[in-house]
């Protein structure tokens, strides 16, 4: 994000530079996972586009990357952490693999927080893991991330949690035309539902949808955004303003006439296999669960 610098003023509520006004919160709010910034960290004279991720406000998605400048995104869960999905490791080696956290305008390197980059020292991905199903990995990085307004840890589903299927968001970017995160909304829909929706090739032989996937569709077909595969699809908590817990991660979408479908791993089957890996890792149980 590059700003003019006609004037350089320092506030306790603000900095301003140029014709931008940028307020900040100096401290996190709320402890815990989940938590997010509807109106984000900073607010700027210009003009944002509705669908557009505010700079802080989903801060737990990362950026997936090696020498390619865009591999796919994932969600941090514990400061060593990352859940994303297996299909966009496919024959790629940790040693390869960058994680950014707090990335929000991958143009720009002068934002408010400054985002943290970390190398990847494990993939482990699900051993029953083929074509599109148990599509889940954890990717170990070699350094804790440091914790920071834009670098916070998203909850994981847990017995007891409610949260609501018809309000859930997934954020992408899009780099060959936007800098910046869009967000899609989506509604979780019925097992029965999806194995109507979706092709046979998703489907098992009996043509209905592994209970390691899930689906949901997207009724605003003017919203030009695209997935980002491994990015984490993420519901309200009822009952907990502006807390959120990952429902799902992408896996793809199909469009048709009326809706946008998307075909994405169903968290909530899964998290047997989540316990099983972070419990020898002694991970504390407050990154991911509310």
């Amino acid at each position: 994000m590059n700003m003019d610098t006609d004037t350089d003023t320092d506030t306790d509520t603000g900095h301003e530079q140029g014709h931008s006004r940028l307020l900040f919160k100096d401290s996190m709010e709320e402890t815990g996972c989940g938590f997010g910034y509807p109106n984000g960290l900073s607010v700027y004279a210009e003009e944002i586009n509705a669908s557009e991720v505010q700079f802080g406000e989903f801060s737990w998605t990362v950026k997936i990357h090696n020498d390619e400048p865009f591999i796919g995104t994932g969600a941090l869960i514990a400061p060593d952490i990352v859940l994303t999905a297996a299909i966009l490791l496919r024959e790629l080696k940790p040693e390869n693999l960058i994680v950014r956290a707090g990335e929000w305008d991958i143009g720009s390197v002068t934002e408010v927080f400054p985002h943290q980059d970390r190398s990847v020292k494990l993939i482990i991905r699900h051993n029953e893991f083929y074509g599109v199903v148990n599509n889940i990995a954890l990717l170990v990085v070699d350094m804790k991330f440091i914790l920071q307004p834009n670098i916070r840890t998203l909850c994981l589903p847990s017995p007891g949690t409610i949260f609501d299927y018809s309000a859930c968001k997934t954020t992408a970017w899009r780099p060959a035309t936007n800098n910046r995160p869009q967000q899609t909304h989506f509604q979780i829909q019925p097992r029965h539902k999806c194995d109507q929706r979706l092709p046979s090739p998703y489907l098992a032989q009996d043509y209905t949808l592994d209970e390691s996937l899930m689906c949901a569709i997207d009724e605003n077909l003017q919203n030009s955004s695209i997935l980002n595969t491994g990015a984490p699809l993420f519901c309200p908590i009822q009952g907990a303003m502006n807390r959120y817990t990952q429902a799902g991660i992408v896996i793809g979408s199909i469009n048709r006439s009326e809706s946008k479908t998307g075909l994405f791993v169903n968290l909530t089957h899964l998290m047997p296999w989540i316990f099983k890996q972070l419990g020898p890792r002694q991970t504390d149980l407050k990154y991911y669960l509310p």
